[in-house]
């Protein structure tokens, strides 16, 4: 959105530090008055809203990776092009790891409004700061690959520090 390049900046950066995948979405926030806006800003959009994520199908998940300076925690909408209004919706609470994080989502910890929805015809995931403080100035996200599985969110059995996932 160029409304908001004097406060936040997304990006596409080569990433050498995961060997999942080649490139991220880094988002930056430039100055204290991003606070003062919509402090929302949009992953994986297609305004055309050609997103089809419907390989989740009825218990499948959505897996991506981010990296934070910090421990942060926003909340994910998935907008459909039906009623242009949050659908699913969940919160992410990451650890203080400034290493990546591998987040997983499965469909059954969405908050889904419409029974029907059905993850075609998607504008895009939209992220939304909960904290009063997300980051701050010069501070960044990034984001790794999306990835879509049909299959149900496999027990990791690890003890490691996991992102928290609020629905």
């Amino acid at each position: 959105d160029g409304s908001l390049k004097d406060y936040s900046s997304i990006e596409t950066v080569g990433v050498t530090d995961n060997d999942k995948f080649a490139t991220a979405q880094n988002f930056t926030v430039l100055n204290d008055e991003y606070y003062d806006h919509d402090a929302s800003f949009y992953i994986f959009v297609d305004w055309s809203a050609k997103i089809d994520l419907s390989a989740i199908g009825k218990n499948g998940y959505i897996k991506f990776w981010i990296k934070t300076p910090h421990s942060v925690t926003f909340k994910v909408e998935v907008l459909h092009t039906a009623s242009y209004l949050r659908d699913a919706t969940f919160e992410i609470n990451t650890s203080d790891s400034t290493e990546w994080q591998e987040i997983c989502i499965s469909r059954q910890d969405m908050s889904i409004s419409d029974p029907n929805f059905d993850f075609r015809n998607l504008i895009g995931i939209k992220l939304l700061p909960v904290a009063s403080l997300f980051l701050k100035p010069e501070e960044s996200i990034l984001f790794g690959q999306l990835e879509i599985y049909d299959e149900a969110l496999p027990s990791s059995g690890e003890d490691g520090a996991k992102p928290k996932i609020k629905r």
